[in-house]
């Protein structure tokens, strides 16, 4: 019973503590922490704040491992991406940070004596050590950071944010000496130079590029009347090849019929002289049959001639014969 209590006392407090703690500002869009005011100088010329603030980050981050920008195109804002080192820190019972690190994003909007400033895209890197003594590394977007030291790094870290405004808004109270002046002159004047260069690189680009264009489209015409050139040989060699295999299948046709006449004609040709072997053979049948019939009637002729001689000369010997006979008993 005792732990549960423990349990429940120990999370009250730990949402109380992360209400307390949410006092850093935080943008309403993107729902994460961001200091942002529009705030202005006493005096200033044209385009001496964004410088004022320029000279200012130099010598603020000279020590610490920072980017500055200025725009080189309005030469209004600057912007300054960096981190700052925080020292070991005891948070609670027995929770301690040591190789800590804040990063961070300022950036700064100016117009004559006006400018906006932003502080976000914070960071939090460190290992914490727990009352174990456990490490453990923490690295993230600073919304992201969890557990009991929470409220105290929120209270540390808003406290360095607000000597970095009381900072940067005394800077930029601060009008240049005439060696920032000249520095800045000379800076711009690098910039137009620099900028006139990349113009007139970007123009040269243009006109090669331009060319390099012209060029291309000129070897693709060239290409394509080479290419249409080709289609039509191709189409002209297609279609001369598709007449000559027509003219081919025509001939072929042609032969076809030729052979088909030819052969008809053979058969018809064989078919007559078959007739006409057959009648010749008919009527060598027919003259043969005549031939053995007159043969069979001339010797049937001759021989009933024969019989008839044989028979008369049988009938004319046949009295004599009696005669003889007759005589002989006389």
């Amino acid at each position: 019973m005792r732990t549960v209590k423990t349990a429940i006392i120990f999370s009250i407090l730990m949402i109380a503590i992360s209400a307390i703690a949410q006092k850093l500002p935080v943008n309403k869009e993107t729902k994460l922490i961001e200091y942002r005011e529009s705030t202005s100088v006493e005096r200033a010329g044209a385009g001496d704040l964004v410088n004022r603030l320029y000279f200012w980050a130099q010598n603020e981050f000279k020590d610490q491992n920072v980017t500055i920008m200025r725009d080189d195109t309005t030469f209004k804002t600057l912007t300054i991406k960096g981190s700052i080192p925080m020292v070991k820190s005891v948070f609670g019972v027995n929770y301690i940070h040591t190789k800590r690190l804040l990063k961070f994003e300022l950036k700064f909007d100016t117009d004559k004596k006006d400018y906006t400033y932003w502080i976000n895209n914070f960071e939090y890197e460190c290992v914490e050590s727990d009352r174990n003594r456990e490490e453990n590394s923490v690295s993230g977007p600073l919304e992201e950071f969890k557990g009991p030291a929470k409220r105290s790094l929120y209270d540390e870290i808003d406290e360095v944010c607000q000597n970095l405004i009381t900072s940067f808004k005394a800077g930029a109270e601060v009008e240049m000496t005439e060696e920032q002046e000249k520095a800045m002159d000379e800076w711009l004047e690098k910039q137009k130079a620099e900028k006139k260069a990349a113009e007139e690189a970007a123009k040269q680009a243009a006109k090669e590029a331009e060319a390099a264009q012209r060029q291309a489209e000129k070897e693709a015409a060239a290409a394509a009347k080479e290419e249409a050139k080709a289609q039509r040989e191709a189409e002209k060699e297609a279609a001369e090849a598709k007449r000559e295999e027509e003219r081919a299948a025509r001939e072929a046709e042609m032969e076809k019929q030729k052979a088909e006449r030819e052969a008809e004609m053979e058969k018809q040709k064989a078919e007559r002289e078959a007739e006409m072997a057959r009648q010749k053979a008919e009527r060598e049948a027919a003259m043969e049959q005549q031939k053995a019939e007159r043969e069979a009637a001339t010797a049937k002729a001759k021989a009933d001639r024969e019989a008839a001689a044989a028979k008369q000369k049988e009938n004319s010997e046949a009295p004599k014969d009696s005669q003889e006979g007759n005589g002989g008993d006389k």
